[in-house]
């Protein structure tokens, strides 16, 4: 599964960077590129394959909600989220009338992460699960550990422990409650219920 490729697009550096540090320490998202200009995104944008962009509203050479619109014509697939510091009924508009999200700069980052975990990625397609990594899936999502699943499918806990690290590697993650989160927005526990 692939990560969340994000383009970050602010004037203040500070505020820039421990962005982009707060998203490359979440699980399946990873900033790829910062700007502080229009130009500068507009020139990254023809370089970086990006999946999301966080976009300023107040840049120093121009308008952050023309920049999201020249964005998102350069890369259509990609979720442009608008950020500002003041939110007035006018900036909330123009965003809604381009389909963009507009957030206050003093929100949460819980909720740029919920946008972000929205967006579909270039690897997005989930991954091929055997029939037993399915189950043992199915298995950690109830929160059941290795040995439990071990004796459960009447299987070694070498064997169990091996499809529960095949599952981490399939899903990008780094923990089993990561790998049902991960599996849950991929709709892997629904087809490994169906199956």
């Amino acid at each position: 599964m692939g990560n969340v490729r994000v383009l970050v697009v602010d004037d203040h550096g500070v505020f820039t960077e421990l962005l982009g540090f707060a998203l490359d320490a979440q699980p399946g998202i990873r900033c790829i590129a910062r700007a502080r200009t229009v130009g500068a995104a507009l020139e990254l944008a023809t370089t970086v394959d990006f999946d999301a962009a966080i976009v300023d509203i107040q840049l120093p050479d121009g308008d952050g909600l023309d920049l999201a619109a020249a964005l998102r014509a350069r890369r259509p697939s990609a979720h442009v989220i608008a950020l500002t510091a003041f939110p007035t009924s006018d900036l909330t508009s123009r965003a809604h009338a381009l389909g963009l999200p507009l957030l206050a700069k003093d929100g949460s980052l819980d909720t740029i992460l919920g946008e972000l975990r929205r967006v579909p990625t270039a690897a997005s397609a989930p991954p091929a699960l055997t029939a037993r990594e399915r189950e043992v899936l199915e298995m950690l999502a109830e929160g059941l550990d290795a040995q439990s699943i071990a004796r459960a499918l009447s299987i070694s806990l070498h064997t169990a422990r091996g499809h529960v690290k095949a599952l981490l590697h399939k899903t990008d993650s780094r923990s089993q409650l990561e790998a049902v989160a991960a599996a849950r927005r991929a709709g892997l526990l629904d087809a490994a219920s169906a199956a």
